[in-house]
């Protein structure tokens, strides 16, 4: 826009210099034709035009920089607000998708409590252990998520691993104290469907498979002392589906969730997940999250149960690549 200012600025330029040059020539033939006396104070007039000329174009040269630069500061303050407006837009908002493949990978911390039944070899054991307790008992573990996405379609993995220790009051009442130590592995894969276009809010459908690994030892003792060992373990997969939902609050932060529903008496009686949170962008591509999740798994097989919930609150950190 300014470069047309510009153009029409130097016209007015080239047309006053036209027409000081056409009315100073003019005068030097007048004061030509009259004798030298007059041509000397023709020349001193030509010489005074020929200054005013010269003043003029400094002037409108003067005044085009002037048009030039404050067109130039009006486009650079009009760019500015507007890559502004598209940031305060959210990162999905207005945002074509990106043309390939896209990463990203989730540690996190899931202090999680337990409660239920765990049973080996017809021997059940009430399990009430808040995250307090767990972290006594602690002896390892790791937690994390990564997804892969191009398009609609992504590619979804959780991996959680836990070893601990327990004491219990047993059911039997020829028994007076259990040790139950147990050896947790979850491993979580699905496919999502974006089912929303790109904006600030976004829909998946998910369908999936939740891979368990159980291995438990269970140590009784009786009223005199003697102990008695009983060890299991058991894997097995259990088909899941469910979905998840994201919302752009502003710019920085962000409201997920997520929940789904497996087992359907094939090869768990069931188990279903919640999780909720915060996901507050620390970065281009990072992002701390905080939430709380519940995760439920009812299983029996032959001489195994395993009945119990993990709920607890979640905080973890996003690192994204393409």
């Amino acid at each position: 826009m300014h470069s047309g200012r510009r153009g029409v600025a130097l016209g007015v330029v080239t047309l006053a210099a036209v027409a000081l040059s056409v009315v100073g020539t003019g005068v030097a033939r007048a004061d030509d034709g009259a004798g030298s006396p007059s041509a000397s104070a023709g020349a001193e007039v030509s010489r005074e035009y020929g200054i005013s000329r010269l003043a003029s174009n400094l002037s409108l040269e003067r005044a085009v920089g002037q048009v030039d630069g404050g067109a130039g500061q009006g486009e650079q303050k009009e760019q500015g607000e507007k890559k502004e407006g598209e940031e305060e837009g959210g990162e999905e908002a207005g945002k074509k998708p990106h043309a390939g493949w896209e990463f990203a990978v989730t540690p996190y911390f899931w202090a999680a409590g337990v409660g239920g039944d765990v049973g080996v070899r017809n021997r059940i054991v009430s399990v009430d252990a808040p995250f307090s307790d767990i972290i006594k008992h602690f002896d390892g573990g790791a937690a994390f998520a990564a997804e892969a996405r191009k398009g609609r379609l992504g590619i979804l993995t959780d991996l959680f691993w836990i070893r601990l220790h327990h004491s219990a009051e047993p059911h039997d009442i020829l028994f007076e104290s259990a040790n139950l130590r147990l050896n947790e592995l979850m491993l979580e894969g699905a496919l999502a469907y974006r089912v929303t276009p790109p904006g600030p809010v976004a829909v998946d459908l998910l369908a999936g498979a939740r891979f368990w690994d159980f291995n438990a030892d269970l140590s009784l003792t009786n009223e005199f002392g003697v102990e008695h060992d009983r060890s299991r373990g058991v894997s097995w997969v259990d088909p899941i589906v469910g979905g998840r939902a994201r919302a752009q609050l502003n710019r920085k932060l962000a409201i997920f969730t997520e929940g789904d529903y497996g087992g359907f008496g094939w090869t768990s009686q069931s188990t279903w997940q919640f999780l909720g949170g915060l996901a507050l962008r620390t970065g281009r591509a990072q992002e701390l999250k905080a939430g709380y999740r519940l995760l439920s798994i009812d299983h029996r097989e032959n001489d195994f149960l395993m009945d119990v919930t993990a709920s607890g609150p979640i905080l973890g950190y996003t690192f994204g690549f393409k």
